[in-house]
């Protein structure tokens, strides 16, 4: 009996082993270019918010008010510099009437603290501006200046003073920023913190002419902005006056 031999109902032929080898290899590169364009745009939004103060950080150097008045959400600011300065204002209260405890018109002090409501307000809308914001930049101790006002017995005109003193006086041209290269080893020393909070929060928390600062960003729109600053409101930080 003759043998039999199966043979494939079909043979590859060459050019068919070639195209199959050319589709795999395409979708091979497909994947890596996605794989590669998906890792450049998780790299790129990691170091957005860094840009982003980079900036800040020129615009400040230059006193440059446009950019300043950009890279904050000044209602967010306000409020918060408002309920750090409330907070304040309470504690200069408990100091005051642990002191004058004993004395006939401690109830007379103590009421009138609570009038320092309305410093309290007008504090936060001169700080909290871009003029206000490069002033604490270049001398973070000026904002000392401002939280004496708010101590019991100060002069009403203390605010309009420091105003006068640490603002106002300041020159309205911009200045020259000669970019170096970066001092990593004196960045690091200085930050305690500068990363991600949340997917769409950061946080800058640093040391500045011996204050410590923190900056909490948010994404907002098609960029970071600054939502809150927090300063040093300590008693005793040296006047700046």
């Amino acid at each position: 009996m003759a043998a039999r031999f199966l043979l494939p109902a079909h043979i590859p032929l060459a050019s068919e082993s070639a195209n199959l080898y050319n589709a795999i290899r395409m979708q091979k590169n497909i994947h890596k270019w996605l794989y590669m364009c998906a890792a450049i745009a998780v790299l790129g939004y990691l170091a957005w918010p860094y840009g982003t103060l980079f900036r800040l950080y020129i615009a400040l150097n230059t006193g440059d008010r446009d950019a300043v008045e950009t890279a904050f959400v000044w209602p967010s600011v306000r409020n918060h510099m408002r309920a750090d300065l409330n907070s304040f204002a309470k504690t200069l209260v408990t100091k005051t009437a642990t002191k004058k405890i004993n004395e006939a018109n401690w109830i007379k002090n103590l009421s009138l603290t609570w009038k320092s409501a309305p410093a309290v307000d007008r504090i936060s809308d001169i700080l909290m501006t871009p003029d206000g914001i490069i002033a604490l930049f270049e001398n973070p101790n000026a904002l000392a200046c401002f939280t004496k006002a708010l101590s019991p017995g100060t002069d009403g005109m203390a605010i309009n003073k420091c105003y006068a003193a640490h603002i106002k006086a300041k020159a309205e041209v911009n200045k020259a920023f000669e970019l170096s290269g970066p001092k990593f080893s004196r960045i690091a020393e200085k930050t305690n913190w500068a990363f991600f909070t949340g997917p769409l929060s950061f946080k800058l928390d640093v040391a500045h002419e011996g204050a410590r600062i923190a900056l909490n960003l948010e994404r907002i729109g098609a960029g970071w902005k600054v939502t809150r600053i927090s300063l040093p409101l300590k008693a005793d930080i040296k006047p700046g006056v």
